[in-house]
């Protein structure tokens, strides 16, 4: 459930920026024929039922790290470096870190993923049990006789296509004569089009995002471009006088039917803007419309396919470019949702459940040195099961609040540095042949280790390895 909504919800933001778009360019054309408009909704479907997302650079030639984004710290912090904090500096920064590891009690992500999963079993249990509903009625319905595939309600339930893969069309009680033939017609092109499998598709789609109100309002406007279009196809070649009787038939057969939301029916959308529709005199297919419709969609489904990257993700890639150095990342903290190293380029945090370099703190924006060796080599150390990390070397100490983004500098001392509280990982004596690093014991059999993956040298060659009871998971931190 956990890799699910985490595939649903991590590219939510893209989603709803090209549902934006789609509703914006679907406007701009809304007086061109529907069964144009309705490639749009394709596009839309793709998105909404696989929204994965690549990460580039919005740049114009080669990217380099600027001095002002290097870090993560803000303009009120760039000043607290240099603000020496005294002891009760230090006890209030405490306070605050017992108040924010209570709230941080609570596991926000796991009650986000529980709500999630039960809005979507919310709607699969309404799709089932209307289609309990219908199967009852089903059974009760009788064949027409002189239409294929025809068949009858034993009340006034609206006309509809049920079925995936044999459907069949359903006309209420005593419909006759020309009635009966306009709706079975309008059926029949909801069948000859799959207009019914791309519902029930768009409605999975609105499952899954259904706490999306931008999917609410393009699952609407789907429905009525379906609609709107099988009319089309139907009045085509139609006089004024047919189209007149049809518009009669959709007010009249007009009902608030129970296979609504999730079957396409005869007069079960918007019949206010259908009539309308009906009445108006639409142009005839002109290729260059069909063309720049296809083009326009093309581009919005591309550029749904991308996000533009973090300044967090531009650095950590940017990195990944250098060359390892003479020792391997250590890691001060780790657990099954992160981990936080350091080499000398700072402080990293990496969140196992998105796969992002989340937080990235620089040694060298707080004044420290870039050198883990020597004698003003920087050390890291963690508190708090990481929520506080702490930046020395042994003559200022820099305290930094992962859950904050904020931190200040003191001058060092020993009582700065409450190292019985000190977050510790067990490193193991055990050795792999694929390990360049300490193996480090996580949670029960989980161990945690460093590995070479292709050329050694660049930290783009370096791989986080995860092995869960023997079952590997590998991160690549920097690319």
């Amino acid at each position: 459930m956990e890799n699910l909504f985490q595939f649903y919800t991590n590219s939510e933001f893209i989603t709803c920026i090209f549902l934006f778009g789609v509703i914006v360019f679907h406007f701009l054309l809304r007086k061109k024929p529907s069964s144009q408009l309705y490639f749009i909704w394709l596009f839309v479907l793709i998105r909404l039922l696989m929204p994965y997302s690549l990460s580039v650079d919005w740049k114009f030639g080669e990217y380099t790290i600027p001095q002002e984004i290097t870090g993560i710290l803000s303009e009120n912090d760039n000043e607290a470096l240099h603000d020496m904090s005294n002891d009760n500096g230090l006890q209030n920064n405490v306070e605050d870190d017992n108040e924010a590891g209570n709230i941080n009690t609570v596991n926000f992500r796991l009650c986000f993923q529980v709500i999630w999963f039960v809005g979507v079993l919310c709607f699969a249990i309404y799709y089932l049990l209307r289609m309990v509903l219908l199967n009852s009625k089903i059974k009760r319905s009788s064949k027409v006789k002189g239409y294929k595939n025809v068949w009858m309600w034993k009340d006034h339930t609206g006309a509809c296509v049920i079925g995936l893969f044999h459907p069949r069309i359903y006309v209420p009680q005593g419909c006759t004569g020309n009635s009966l033939d306009m709706i079975v017609r309008h059926e029949v092109q909801h069948i000859k089009h799959y207009d019914y499998l791309f519902i029930y598709l768009f409605y999975c789609g609105l499952a899954l995002h259904w706490y999306n109100p931008l999917v609410w309002m393009a699952y609407r406007m789907a429905i009525q471009d379906v609609e709107k279009a099988c009319d089309e196809r139907v009045l085509f070649h139609s006089t004024l006088n047919e189209r007149q009787t049809y518009a009669r038939v959709l007010v009249d057969f007009y009902k608030e039917a129970s296979v609504k939301s999730v079957t396409l029916g005869f007069g079960t959308s918007d019949i206010k803007k259908r009539i309308k529709s009906i009445g108006e005199h639409k142009k005839k297919k002109r290729i260059y419309t069909v063309i720049i419709i296809v083009v326009c969609c093309i581009c919005l489904g591309i550029c749904s396919l991308f996000h533009v990257k973090s300044e967090t993700q531009k650095i950590g890639y940017t990195i990944g470019k250098d060359k390892i150095g003479v020792s391997i990342p250590s890691v001060i903290y780790a657990d099954m949702d992160k981990c936080i190293f350091y080499d000398y380029h700072g402080v990293f945090i990496y969140e196992f459940n998105d796969k992002v370099l989340s937080d990235y703190l620089p040694f060298s924006e707080i004044g420290f040195s870039s050198s883990i060796q020597g004698d003003d080599a920087s050390f890291a150390f963690s508190e708090d099961k990481g929520r506080v990390v702490y930046i020395t070397n042994y003559t200022k100490l820099y305290v930094y609040e992962t859950s904050k983004q904020s931190g200040h500098l003191i001058d060092y001392s020993e009582n700065n540095m409450p190292a019985d509280v000190l977050d510790s990982v067990e490193v193991l004596d055990e050795q792999r042949n694929d390990s360049v690093s300490p193996i480090y014991q996580i949670d029960g059999n989980t161990k945690l280790y460093w590995t070479y993956s292709g050329n050694e040298g660049n930290y783009s060659d370096l791989f986080l390895i995860l092995n869960k009871n023997g079952d590997i998971e590998e991160y690549a931190i920097f690319r």
